[in-house]
């Protein structure tokens, strides 16, 4: 199913500039990218405490294979692909990555280390949150970099919307659970919020 809603996307985006050559570069990225997801998939079942190192590398190779197709269909992105290649500040590019990693998965399990002992017993979709937290963390660090730091105070304002029902209803049930709850979060997304934001403005100021 994965694979085919990828092809079918793909497909659909490239509809105008359908040919044979790139008819099989699409099927040929499917099934790379099939063959990509399950290879994190086993390696996360092995060793699932690097689940986020899987993740991380699964995302690289994709975006590898991508810049790859696009280098082997067309002259014109090749030629720029080269280009940009030969200028690329390999130094810069590896702080940032730096950066990313700190920020996305280092923080992850300093949010999840703190906030750990307030996780209520019934808390579920552990994994769910986990991952929201990773993208959330990238929006901050990438607000940050542009200097655009409303777009911060969007996603709290955005947070407390969706989570309010969700502690209302709870609050009808048990409002001790709802208390504690409450506080799961607001410490988990203090920590994610100051683990980014601090690594990030450090980042601006002294990199």
């Amino acid at each position: 199913m994965h694979g085919a809603a990828y092809l079918l996307l793909s497909t659909l985006l490239l509809l105008p500039y359908l040919n044979l050559p790139l008819i099989a570069i699409l099927l040929g990225l499917t099934a790379f990218h099939l063959l990509v997801d399950a290879g994190k998939g086993y390696l996360a079942h092995r060793w699932n405490k690097l689940a986020w190192l899987w993740l991380f590398l699964d995302q690289i190779v994709h975006l590898f294979s991508i810049a790859l197709a696009v280098y082997l269909f067309s002259k014109a992105d090749r030629n720029f692909l080269v280009q940009t290649i030969v200028n690329l500040d390999v130094q810069r590019l590896v702080q940032y990555i730096i950066l990313l990693i700190l920020n996305l998965f280092a923080g992850l399990h300093v949010v999840d280390i703190i906030s750990r002992e307030y996780r209520p017993d019934n808390t579920d979709g552990h994994r769910s949150h986990a991952l929201i937290g990773i993208f959330e963390r990238l929006l901050i660090t990438l607000s940050v970099l542009i200097g655009r730091f409303e777009i911060i105070g969007f996603m709290i304002a955005a947070k407390s919307i969706i989570r309010l029902p969700d502690a209302n209803a709870q609050d009808q049930k048990d409002e001790a659970k709802a208390h504690q709850m409450i506080n799961y979060y607001l410490i988990g997304t203090f920590v994610s919020y100051s683990w980014a934001i601090g690594w990030t403005v450090l980042f601006k100021w002294f990199v």
